[in-house]
């Protein structure tokens, strides 16, 4: 392979790292914005229902969370755990989401048929960040919303 080509290809694979580079810090950065005491929001932006702490969209951002290895990230999933599960409906339906504006709280469980996605997502979340924090004890902690 002559030399020039060889740069060339080089100079493909650099630009290719640098823009996966590039992608990953502009996620973790959106990751920061949507993170909030409560938890991680479904949107930076200010979209009225979207400033709320989702179940699915909440855990997903977790478990990214989980792979950054960004240590308030990882609390902030902790944090959208919590939310949820201190929100449990009586009936054991994990809210599909929540919204926490100061003092006032609003918790929806997704209309008359309920999500069904919610319940599932809270559970791959808590076993999640438990086995990726080596927390055995979250999982008991919670256990009994997972039962219910």
């Amino acid at each position: 392979m002559p030399f020039a080509l060889f740069l060339l290809k080089w100079k493909t694979v650099i630009k290719i790292l640098n823009l996966k580079n590039i992608a990953y810090n502009k996620a973790i950065e959106l990751l920061h914005k949507v993170a909030t005491p409560s938890g991680f929001l479904a949107s930076a932006e200010k979209t009225t229902n979207y400033q709320r702490v989702w179940a699915r969209d909440g855990v997903i951002c977790g478990l990214a969370a989980l792979a950054s290895g960004d240590e308030m990230l990882i609390e902030t999933f902790k944090k959208t755990l919590e939310t949820l599960a201190n929100n449990q409906h009586s009936n054991g339906t994990i809210p599909s989401n929540v919204l926490i504006d100061g003092s006032f709280k609003e918790v929806s469980y997704g209309g008359l048929a309920g999500r069904v996605d919610a319940v599932t997502w809270f559970v791959i979340g808590v076993c999640q960040y438990a086995k990726q924090t080596d927390n055995a004890e979250f999982v008991i902690k919670y256990k009994s919303h997972i039962e219910k």
